[in-house]
């Protein structure tokens, strides 16, 4: 890294650090992470430092439907979703890893899932 990136802002030192004489970096612009090189050997270290998702096993869609007040019509038309799939996972079935993940996402952040899906609410 060079003094340049530092001053710009694309990195700043982490405050008394040092690591084998060497100061150590923390990243403040995901620019910067587009810039690495991603070859094989260099990608684990990486993925490895900016972690990985936790997905949830378990989501209450019936909980978070009735947290947002909204009827099985309302939360499906609103986030993009089949009342049918809303009904079944509220009676147990298992939605799948990336519905998981959308709707831990949901649960987050209700707000900005709307806005990203241009609902005014």
């Amino acid at each position: 890294m060079s003094q340049n990136q530092v001053q710009s802002g694309h990195v700043s030192p982490v405050r008394n650090g040092h690591a084998h004489g060497r100061r150590l970096y923390r990243i403040n612009d995901h620019r910067l992470l587009r810039r690495l090189p991603w070859k094989a050997e260099n990608r684990t270290p990486i993925l490895e430092a900016l972690g990985s998702a936790q997905v949830p096993d378990v989501i209450d869609v019936k909980a978070l439907r009735e947290r947002e007040g909204l009827s099985r019509e309302d939360f499906a038309s609103i986030y993009g979703l089949s009342v049918d799939s809303v009904r079944s996972w509220e009676r147990g079935t298992v939605p799948s890893r990336a519905t998981r993940a959308y709707l831990a996402i949901i649960s987050y952040a209700p707000h900005v899932v709307r806005r990203g899906l241009g609902v005014r609410w």
